[in-house]
């Protein structure tokens, strides 16, 4: 069995797989706006935003046709790793990939046939992917068991092959396709696109299943008493948070494509993916910061949490803030340097979503405190009735005003989650998660520097 990182300390474990973490993120972010700038080009609104149309709901319906799998994958593997249990953990990576496979079958079957005919070209009003439907199938049941099988090597510790298949790896084959494409040709047709993006997915998908399989090969079958159903009772659970903390990043999509002409959708996706852009060095610090989190809550160090969190809020409100001012005098022309100048459009609904992120920012790393403190049931809570804010309001709002209108649902909801987020921390962690003073920055930079901890 592959021991990647058995024999060092937790603590330089730690680092190097946040080292890991951050490249693969940077990667991903990279080439996704690459990728969205090379289509939003080729395809011209219209066509762009039936591709995210489909990119989006593919992202969820694979949440579902992974059964939760992937997320009681990392949690379970990890678990009989640690008991040293390895011919368990065997067991449940095959259970897991086996289970991952019929979903994925099963959807790629559903989505791929009549079913899909209907929800994109009825219920989306995506008259023109009803003809492929097909592709989007294959692409689905890549897309989902690539997904759960990064997430089986994240259990195994494998960090280095996680990276690599979760994300890096399809973004850099479509943005080199992608841009091959636009500089050679200047165009693609949608069935082109789709068609590229599935083979990027099934080929990340093969090299998943090998390491997967270089990960397994040696290991006993495992115990016999572990059955499907036991990882199932466990899976489910996680599979329902897990599409309601997703779904609500893209029902306000949803909502848009059923009131609106796919043009807006199409803006809306750019304005999206620059602002994600413009979130990284708040998603790094959430990433990075999990396991610390946990470790001084466990120790109820609780001065020294409240300072860490406060801490990473200012250093990712920071860039978020900068980003405000840039969109608000300049957002329009951005739109058009990166995209073309079709996305101007876009400029309020571009300044309402760069407000949303910003209180994001604001709010810190007070999500992932929650999850890492056990307090994971007030997020899905919190994400319920955000999502219920924001199909009330983007119902109402999408067909008078458009674009905008859903931006603005969008912000309202954004500013409703961080505010619940925010003080839920603050009520049940009994710690603040709001950006520290700059003053109270440097300081504790100061101290981190010359090793004197946090």
């Amino acid at each position: 069995m592959n021991t990647e990182s058995g024999h060092l300390s937790l603590g330089r474990r730690l680092t190097r797989d946040s080292v890991w973490v951050s490249m693969g993120l940077v990667v991903s972010s990279v080439t996704s706006l690459l990728v969205s700038a090379f289509l939003a080009r080729m395809l011209g609104p219209a066509e762009f935003g039936l591709y995210f149309l489909a990119f989006t709901s593919i992202t969820v319906i694979a949440i579902v046709a992974q059964f939760g799998l992937n997320v009681s994958a990392v949690y379970l593997i990890a678990d009989a790793r640690t008991k040293s249990t390895l011919g368990l953990a065997g067991r449940i990576a095959r259970i897991c990939v086996t289970g991952g496979t019929v979903g994925a079958v099963l959807f790629a079957l559903l989505f791929g046939s009549v079913f899909g005919a209907w929800f994109y070209g009825d219920l989306l009003r995506g008259d023109a992917l009803v003809p492929r439907v097909s592709i989007i199938g294959l692409w689905l049941a890549a897309f989902a068991l690539k997904a759960l099988l990064a997430d089986v090597l994240r259990g195994f510790s494998a960090i280095r092959s996680y990276v690599c298949v979760s994300g890096a790896l399809t973004g850099v084959l479509t943005s080199v396709a992608f841009g091959l494409a636009w500089w050679r040709a200047g165009s693609m047709s949608l069935s082109g696109v789709i068609s590229v993006s599935a083979l990027a997915w099934w080929f990340a998908l093969c090299v998943a299943g090998f390491l997967v399989f270089l990960q397994v090969r040696g290991l006993s079958k495992g115990p016999t008493n572990t059955h499907v159903l036991d990882v199932a009772r466990v899976s489910i659970p996680l599979m329902l948070t897990q599409l309601l903390l997703v779904g609500q990043n893209y029902v306000a999509i949803w909502i848009l494509a059923a009131f609106c002409p796919p043009t807006d959708v199409g803006i809306l996706g750019a304005v999206i993916r620059l602002v994600e852009a413009g979130a990284f060095p708040l998603i790094v610090v959430n990433t990075i910061g999990a396991p610390m989190i946990a470790e001084l809550h466990a120790a109820g160090a609780f001065r020294q949490l409240e300072k860490l969190l406060r801490a990473f809020a200012a250093i990712g409100t920071g860039p978020l803030l900068l980003m405000v001012i840039v969109v608000i005098l300049v957002g329009d022309s951005c739109l058009g340097a990166i995209f073309g100048e079709s996305y101007e459009k876009g400029h309020v609904a571009f300044v309402l979503l760069a407000l949303s992120r910003l209180t994001t920012g604001v709010r810190g790393a007070a999500h992932t405190t929650l999850m890492m403190t056990g307090h994971g049931k007030k997020i899905l809570w919190i994400a319920v009735s955000s999502i219920v804010l924001q199909v009330g309001a983007g119902v109402v709002v999408a067909p008078r005003w458009g674009l905008d209108g859903i931006a603005l649902a969008i912000m309202g909801a954004t500013f409703w989650q961080s505010f619940l987020t925010w003080y839920a921390v603050k009520r049940y962690v009994g710690v603040y998660s709001h950006p520290a003073m700059p003053r109270d920055l440097a300081r504790l930079v100061r101290r981190v520097s010359r090793g004197e901890g946090v």
